[in-house]
């Protein structure tokens, strides 16, 4: 079981990273607070996916370290990589606001990532 100490520091940490989210950056300090508790942090190996395109998702995912290529399948089965997320991107938003399917895949591309699963 973690330290009182490691839960604070990574509260703080999470609490941190909302505030620079461009989605949330004008949510008062209460409202993150409340969000900031609701999330994951997940290590995600290279090549694992993030999201995935066509699935069903109800989660927003925001990278904390690293990088996660998105990639869009056309009806061809040609992929194409449309962005490079960075450290405090995100996908995922449109799964967690509507519950909709996933339209592009998000995966680190060679070094593993960290990002925060807000579900």
């Amino acid at each position: 079981m973690p330290s009182l100490t490691t839960t604070i520091t990574a509260f703080s940490e999470q609490f941190e990273l909302m505030k620079e989210v461009p989605l949330f950056k004008n949510w008062e300090h209460y409202r993150l607070y409340r969000l900031a508790f609701s999330v994951e942090q997940l290590n995600v190996s290279a090549g694992r996916n993030i999201t995935k395109q066509g699935e069903t998702t109800q989660k927003l995912t925001i990278i904390t370290e690293g990088t996660a290529l998105v990639d869009v399948k056309t009806e061809d089965g040609e992929t194409h990589t449309v962005a490079t997320l960075q450290q405090g991107e995100y996908v995922g938003e449109s799964g967690l606001i509507m519950h909709a399917r996933g339209s592009k895949d998000a995966e680190p591309p060679v070094e593993p990532a960290t990002v925060t699963a807000l579900t």
